[in-house]
């Protein structure tokens, strides 16, 4: 079956996102796979204030997190006047509604680019394509902002430029990210009405302080469940990491077995070695299972614990991810100790 642009957007942006109610996180989040479909290296998004449009988002894979704080921190109080004669990419794309594509920031006649090559100089980086999109709501057709994709790269992690099916997908998806922010703006100002009215009453009733206490108790419980559901999400994912090639694995033996099952071609000694096979893989998955399981129990006890064994098992919670960005771990020590601690907040400090 052909998967199509929208099998991507399905896939990725769900109904999840609009549960978000803090905008920074919902942001991050949307720019990261935002930039996960377009297959890109680094992202911006602005936000429409008033009259300007403000930088609230910076995301660059070649950069450290120093780096991602130090440009932060430069650009964070940047406002792109909406109204100025000055020609900006994003106020441009914000204007006009539309999706603009640079080929090469350094030969464009259109945008002189003077921020991007500071940018790239300062920081020894190299912009070489950018696609600006507004972030438009589908249904009140009110811009809410703009977002930046830059250097696209292809499977062999080669740059190349955007073309009219990122430009598609890029529609798509900014309609999600706008609804998405639009609800979360909602959210933000029915929780500044509900405060004043709060601190209105505080000034006069010591009764109505105590509710204001309650109501505070409610937010943090809440604050605390979204806390928990982010790092429930999280162990998900790193189990699914884990998981997806055993499962392939299983499925390849079985599915080959199958075959040879059907011609008649299969001995009782291959027979016993695949069944061995698929067993020691399934081992494998039970044993990822019991890691997270360890990881995320709490336990205030000490108990006695060696060290090896618990760092070995740290690096296989995380050794998916790791592998998708090409990290390898290298752990061989040369002695074993057992220490009598907290086993389980001892992994936590190593993850």
């Amino acid at each position: 079956m052909r998967k199509t642009i929208n099998d991507d957007i399905k896939h990725i942006y769900d109904a999840s996102l609009f549960d978000f109610n803090d905008l920074d996180i919902l942001l991050h989040e949307t720019l990261k796979q935002t930039r996960d479909l377009l297959n890109a290296e680094a992202g911006s998004i602005y936000i429409k204030e008033n009259n300007d449009l403000t930088f609230n988002v910076f995301q660059n894979d070649t950069f450290s997190y120093e780096d991602i704080y130090k440009q932060f921190f430069i650009l964070k109080d940047l406002k792109l006047p909406i109204d100025s004669d000055e020609k900006y990419l994003a106020v441009e794309s914000l204007k006009t509604n539309k999706i603009i594509i640079i080929d090469d920031v350094y030969n464009s006649s259109e945008f002189e680019f003077l921020g991007v090559k500071e940018f790239d100089k300062k920081f020894n980086y190299n912009t070489h394509s950018i696609i600006t999109a507004p972030l438009i709501h589908p249904i009140t057709n009110k811009g809410l902002g703009v977002i930046q994709i830059i250097n696209k790269k292809d499977s062999d992690d080669n740059y190349v430029l955007f073309n009219e099916k990122d430009k598609n997908t890029l529609s798509m998806a900014c309609s999600f990210v706008a609804l998405s922010i639009s609800k979360v703006k909602q959210e933000v100002v029915k929780l500044e009405v509900l405060n004043n009215k709060l601190a209105q009453i505080n000034e006069t009733l010591e009764e109505k302080i105590k509710i204001k206490t309650l109501e505070n108790e409610k937010k943090s419980a809440i604050i605390y469940t979204q806390s928990k559901m982010v790092s429930m999400g999280e162990m998900i994912g790193n189990i699914a990491h884990q998981w997806r090639q055993p499962l392939n694995t299983i499925n390849a033996v079985a599915s080959a077995l199958d075959i040879r099952l059907d011609l008649k071609e299969v001995s009782k000694e291959e027979i016993s070695s695949n069944m061995n096979h698929i067993m020691q893989t399934i081992k494998h998955l039970s044993q990822t299972i019991d890691d997270f399981r360890d990881f995320y129990k709490i336990n205030k006890h000490k108990e006695e614990f060696d060290i090896e064994e618990s760092i070995r098992s740290c690096i296989n919670i995380v050794d998916a991810s790791l592998s998708i960005n090409n990290i390898k771990t290298i752990f061989k020590p040369k002695v074993r100790i057992s220490i009598k601690s907290l086993k389980n907040e001892f992994s936590q400090s190593m993850i």
